[in-house]
């Protein structure tokens, strides 16, 4: 009866389907992860299952992108595309992706060039201007120069991603004038 039992149960396992997770590619970011109306941008895409990716996928049409090597794409972004966030998706032969935030906006884009943790070093950049920078380590601090007219109104908008809280902060003239400002607003 015992050996009839377990036979049963063997018999059982073989027959029973076998379940396994595929894997499911992860778009964990895109750098940089917008660009102004009308203009090219290379961006360099990072994440989990992407290796064979063979496009990227905007919800939008006019902005399209091409391979331009393993993890990078060039986006180009017609002049006629609103302003606004977008999703970009991966296209890899497992299935896209899940989606990210690519924003189109209508002021010049630079990107952060390194070394630019001191003040010495500081980034010059002309007003006004979108900076796309990203954090190179754990406490990675970038440093930005530009010229402004006394009286004149400048905004400052620091975007990160929910697990980070980004922090600005604004020296006028002499670093004794330090203004901070820290975003830690919970979601």
């Amino acid at each position: 009866m015992l050996r009839s039992l377990f036979a049963a149960v063997c018999l059982l396992t073989l027959v029973m389907p076998a379940y396994a997770q595929l894997q499911i590619p992860r778009l964990n970011s895109i750098f940089p992860c917008g660009g102004k109306q009308g203009t090219t941008v290379d961006t360099v895409i990072a994440g989990g299952e992407l290796t064979d990716a063979t496009g990227l996928y905007f919800s939008h049409p006019g902005i399209t992108a091409k391979p331009a090597g393993p993890g990078k794409f060039k986006v180009a972004i017609a002049k006629d595309v609103p302003l606004g966030p977008y999703d970009v998706r991966v296209i890899t032969p497992l299935g896209l992706s899940n989606f990210r935030a690519f924003v189109v906006g209508d002021v010049p884009e630079v990107q952060e060039k390194e070394p630019n943790n001191e003040p010495s070093q500081a980034q010059r950049v002309s007003l006004p201007v979108v900076i796309n920078g990203r954090m190179d380590g754990g406490t990675d601090v970038d440093f930005y120069v530009f010229a402004a007219k006394k009286g004149q109104r400048i905004v400052i908008d620091c975007w990160a991603l929910p697990d980070l809280w980004p922090a600005c902060g604004v020296a006028i003239s002499q670093p004794s004038q330090f203004i901070r400002s820290s975003d830690v607003a919970a979601n």
